[in-house]
């Protein structure tokens, strides 16, 4: 199970705009995916630990985080980020 991360079209970065935002303070926790979650990452930067690896993330990053994920969030700079549930 894979963390997928890539650049957006502009046609998804403005659906991903029209999604609820969520934002975080540099800090570190657990968290498990009962769902699939594709997010823009807005600002700030964040790596994300999970069995098989890590990813780094950092702003203009389309990030889709899937159903069943369970990975550690290491928030090294406040992040903001629109996201959605699938």
């Amino acid at each position: 199970m894979a963390i997928l991360v890539r650049k957006p079209s502009e046609t998804e970065i403005r659906q991903m705009e029209a999604c609820p935002e969520w934002s975080c303070q540099p800090s570190e926790f657990h968290w498990f995916y009962s769902d699939t979650e594709t997010c823009l990452i807005k600002k700030g930067r964040a790596r994300l630990s999970y069995e098989g690896g890590a990813v780094d993330i950092s702003p203009g990053d389309l990030v889709t985080l899937p159903k069943g994920l369970s990975c550690v969030w290491q928030v090294m700079e406040a992040i903001s980020k629109h996201y959605r549930f699938e």
